[in-house]
């Protein structure tokens, strides 16, 4: 005969769902394509000057991602479209991340390699908590501020291995140079990050590309070839 006890039911116990914050997957994505892009802009250093370059490459990520936008305004028209109140920051993020930080990277890797560019230019995430706490006053969490000491000494580390030294040439001030453009432009960038961020990738890296392109122009920095320019369009879009 069963006992009272056996009629009773364990409860089952559905095991957590340890799925990854999309946000998390689009910073990795980010970080793959960014990584892309720095040897390649090294690899066309040899045929296009750096303001030049920049603007190019900028503009070629405006470029490309104008066809995406309508396209996706014909499947879904988002409701997040920036307004007047946000040109400041707009404009704030346009010129140090879209104008001053490519050209500060492309004079850097002019003078270094891409491998130790890329290794400076870990320092971006350092530069942008800084930025972040002592100018626009977020809050200092301390998992961030342990992961600034582990990139930091990650960095030192690295930069002292035989394959790769790093010295504060001009190359290197340049390259750090560009990632405290970047930690200003990543602040800026957030305070509109609940925009279309298509549309606003669009005006920064377009606007931004269109300044550093004339003003390349305006110096006389020769263009390079029609196959080389499409090809440097790509990897702005990268």
């Amino acid at each position: 005969m069963p006992s009272k006890f056996s009629e009773i039911q364990s409860p089952v116990v559905q095991p957590k769902s340890r799925t990854v914050p999309i946000g998390v997957i689009f910073a990795i994505a980010t970080a793959l394509f960014f990584g892309t892009s720095t040897p390649l802009a090294k690899h066309f250093l040899t045929e296009v000057k750096p303001v030049l370059l920049s603007g190019l490459m900028y503009l070629g990520g405006g470029l490309g991602l104008i066809p995406i936008y309508f396209l996706r305004n014909r499947i879904q028209r988002p409701t997040t479209f920036l307004r007047s109140e946000d040109c400041s920051c707009l404009l704030g993020s346009m010129v140090s991340g879209g104008m001053l930080a490519p050209i500060l990277l492309m004079t850097g890797l002019e003078h270094t390699s891409a491998s130790v560019a890329s290794l400076l230019l870990n320092f971006e995430s350092v530069f942008t908590a800084l930025v972040a706490w002592s100018i626009f006053r977020e809050p200092c969490h301390w998992r961030v501020l342990m992961g600034i000491v582990v990139i930091t000494t990650g960095g030192i580390l690295v930069s002292h291995s035989v394959q790769s030294s790093v010295d504060l040439s001009w190359g290197a001030l340049a390259i750090l140079g560009t990632c405290l453009a970047w930690a200003i432009d990543s602040n800026f960038t957030a305070k509109i990050a609940h925009r279309d961020p298509i549309q606003v990738a669009i005006f920064k890296s377009g606007g931004a590309g269109l300044i550093n392109t004339a003003i390349a122009t305006s110096i006389k920095q020769p263009w390079p070839s029609a196959s080389v320019t499409s090809q440097v369009f790509g990897a702005g879009f990268i």
